[in-house]
């Protein structure tokens, strides 16, 4: 239900299937992401009101329940990188956490097709994530993020769990394109 005069109101319930978010963010320049993949399905409902598009993405309101497909590429380079990080942190135990976490990311993520589930709201074009965790056979990982449409601003946390503990947690501050990635409280990369 779309109204359209002074004031655009936008009343949608709908539904989709195997749509690719990482396609979606690409094509619209928001990321650019080349080895994530992301499909997801959802029956959705979206209202929004406004004189013009800010006023659209400000009143913006969703509510997502989510399924889908989480799958990272991953190149030798990459296995043999985090291998050599994994040797070096014998060396220099600064680097424990990042090489923790890229092993971890790798090993248990890269190249295996993994599940996503959980919610996504958006109030007032602030989106929220809640109970959403990406899985499989040999890993778990909940996601607790909130993404600010209109400034551009993710804040979110990434847990790492295993055998039912939360092993690892990183922190992602900043614009979507380009976050922060925050390891123990340090920056990922300097």
């Amino acid at each position: 239900d779309v109204k359209m005069d002074n004031n655009t109101e936008i009343n949608l319930d709908g539904n989709f299937k195997n749509i690719s978010l990482t396609t979606l963010l690409n094509q619209s320049h928001q990321i650019e992401w080349k080895r994530l993949n992301i499909k997801l399905r959802s029956n959705f409902h979206i209202y929004s009101f406004g004189k013009n598009e800010n006023e659209l993405i400000k009143n913006l309101n969703a509510t997502l329940p989510l399924e889908g497909l989480f799958y990272i590429n991953a190149t030798q380079e990459e296995r043999f990188g985090t291998a050599l990080l994994n040797v070096l942190t014998t060396k220099i135990p600064e680097l424990s956490g990042i090489s923790k976490s890229l092993d971890f990311l790798i090993t248990r993520y890269a190249d295996i097709p993994s599940q996503i589930k959980g919610l996504v709201i958006i109030k007032n074009g602030i989106l929220k994530t809640e109970k959403l965790i990406i899985d499989n056979d040999n890993a778990k990982m909940s996601v607790d993020m909130s993404y600010d449409i209109f400034k551009d601003e993710i804040n979110g946390t990434l847990s790492f769990f295993e055998d039912n503990e939360i092993y690892l947690k990183t922190k992602l501050n900043g614009s979507i394109n380009n976050p922060k990635i925050l390891i123990g409280g340090k920056p990922f990369f300097n």
